[in-house]
């Protein structure tokens, strides 16, 4: 009988994490928005597709980060293990950001693939003493789909 709140403590836990998780992501996307981007003759209103004097559309030379989940076995609870080995995911070159959630075992990796590939990031959790999930578990975070 003291199963069914104990899941129901961990099903909410999980949902707090990712909606904590989603919120940070967000506010991190968000660029401040000045008037002459509200009136849309900005730099941000430009790289938003908005086309400029030539009537060209501005060239998007940046590269975007991969978003993928890896699972994680052996991640002790709390947050103490998850944040040893999120710091040892950010000092991985091409790696933008790292999040390990306790509560899912999922390690949420934006990386750069021109710099690091899924293997080297594999490597690095496996050097930190922690098992990997299987390739077809690993997916886009983002868009939560694999691939």
């Amino acid at each position: 009988m003291a199963l069914v709140p104990l899941i129901i403590v961990l099903v909410l836990l999980n949902w707090w994490s990712f909606r904590a998780l989603a919120r940070r992501l967000a506010a991190r996307r968000r660029p401040a928005v000045s008037s002459a981007d509200q009136r849309g003759t900005g730099p941000t209103a430009r790289a938003a597709g908005a086309t400029d004097r030539t009537g060209s559309a501005p060239e998007s030379s940046a590269p975007q980060p991969s978003a993928r989940a890896f699972p994680v076995g052996g991640l002790p609870p709390g947050r103490a293990g998850a944040g040893v080995l999120e710091g040892l995911l950010r000092q991985v070159a091409g790696v933008s950001r790292a999040y390990v959630s306790p509560v899912t075992a999922l390690a949420y990796i934006d990386y750069f693939p021109a710099q690091v590939t899924e293997e080297q990031l594999v490597r690095a959790i496996e050097r930190g003493g922690y098992q990997v999930g299987i390739a077809s578990r690993r997916f886009d975070w983002r868009h939560g789909h694999p691939g």
